[in-house]
């Protein structure tokens, strides 16, 4: 793995758009139905959107996957939906098998017709037929592409236009079509809570995207900031999610040491894994925050902590904005509550050796200003926004 970081690329350079809800592919076409249904004790799905630039990096996962796998309790299940170009390039499903060879050796499941695999539809209909074909006790999730946290679809944002940088890495982007965070959800009801989601996807640790999914997982893994191409380290990655009793702080720890040993540019990661549990109590302190201290301000944006890059003022971090106001008013947070909720949070001193990360509590979250404000819209239908009291700060700005 640490010889592909050579490569000259990343993973979510701009080009990602949060929506990982691009997942659904509709089975048809040519099939090869096991001759019966699986019972075990844990299903993991890898929805792997990469119809884009990330293409190579699919084939490598893939095959760190295979290599990962071993006589575990349970399935890991794939579905690949690589470029145009590629052989193939329709959507496949993939049942992986233990293998330590460049070549994809899984046994295929299902094959599709090329369809769009960032439609919601599309990927709701996908899981569905998985979890129906393996029953299981419990299912995880892997999200894996091109994202952009909670913004808009179609949203361009990151390093993107930094051509001297590595391609990077979000979640949810079929050629030019995408999938926005509501859809997202909608795409993911299942009729049942997935143990985990883990997003190899860049943005996607945002408050407002775990607040609006939080009934969709119990924990979740993921980056407040850009992701390197090459994502996860699978091979240490996949026993770890086939553990009986998961080893969250482990899959976090990984993430970290793969990268953290990594030199210059590649020296690059953020991590974090959320108890979902928790979120509905950090929207409460966050509310109180909001309700109890009128009027709130900070002195400039600029002194909070922002994940991009670019400085796009999008992504900033959570608890250095509500420690910068509880501070301002004489607040007392439950520092408690916001511990309970990340339970593992972990970085570099940079990303990409060009954002200093001072301040990093593992989530990020939108501060409305004047230079953002095209988003002001999108931002008002998210479930954060409207059960969080953070309308009275907009109030504050007239926004």
């Amino acid at each position: 793995m640490i010889g592909k970081v050579n490569k000259n690329v990343l993973k979510n350079r701009g080009i990602c758009l949060c929506p990982l809800i691009f997942l659904v592919l509709f089975f048809s076409c040519k099939k090869i139905e096991p001759k019966s249904v699986f019972k075990t004790n844990r299903v993991v799905i890898a929805y792997m959107i990469a119809d884009n630039n990330l293409d190579p990096f699919s084939i490598d996962d893939l095959n760190e996957m295979e290599e990962g796998w071993s006589n575990f309790d349970g399935k890991l299940i794939v579905y690949l939906d690589r470029a145009k170009g590629a052989n193939p390039s329709h959507p496949i499903v993939y049942e992986i098998e233990h293998d330590t060879t460049e070549k994809i050796i899984s046994k295929v499941i299902k094959v599709y017709k090329e369809q769009n695999s960032a439609d919601k539809d599309v990927l709701n209909k996908v899981l569905k037929e998985i979890i129906n074909l393996y029953e299981a006790k419990e299912y995880g999730l892997i999200l894996w592409s091109h994202g952009t946290g909670w913004l808009p679809a179609r949203t361009k944002i990151g390093s993107t236009q930094k051509s001297y940088l590595p391609i990077l890495k979000s979640f949810g982007r079929d050629n030019d079509d995408e999938i926005d965070i509501k859809d997202l959800n909608t795409a993911l009801d299942l009729g049942l809570n997935f143990e985990f989601i883990l997003f190899d996807a860049c943005y996607m640790g945002s408050i407002e995207v775990l607040y609006e999914l939080k009934n969709r997982a119990k924990y979740f893994v993921c980056s407040p900031t850009e992701i390197l191409s090459f994502g996860f380290p699978y091979k240490e990655t996949i026993p770890i999610l086939f553990q009986k009793k998961i080893d969250y702080i482990l899959i976090g720890k990984s993430f970290y040491d793969f990268y953290n040993k990594q030199e210059g540019i590649y020296n690059s990661a953020t991590i974090s894994v959320v108890n979902s549990n928790s979120l509905e109590e950090v929207r409460q302190s966050f509310s109180e925050l909001m309700i109890n201290n009128k009027n709130l301000k900070i002195d400039k944006i600029s002194n909070i902590q922002q994940y991009e890059i670019s400085q796009s003022n999008v992504f900033f971090d959570l608890g250095n904005f509500m420690d910068s106001l509880a501070l301002k008013n004489n607040y007392n947070l439950n520092k408690v509550v916001f511990d309970r909720l990340i339970i593992y949070k972990n970085n570099t001193n940079k990303i990409l050796e060009e954002l200093t990360l001072k301040s990093c509590s593992g989530l990020s979250i939108f501060i409305p200003d004047s230079l953002n404000f095209k988003f002001h819209n999108s931002y008002k239908k998210l479930n954060w926004y409207n059960e969080s009291n953070y309308d009275s700060f907009f109030n504050t700005f007239g926004y």
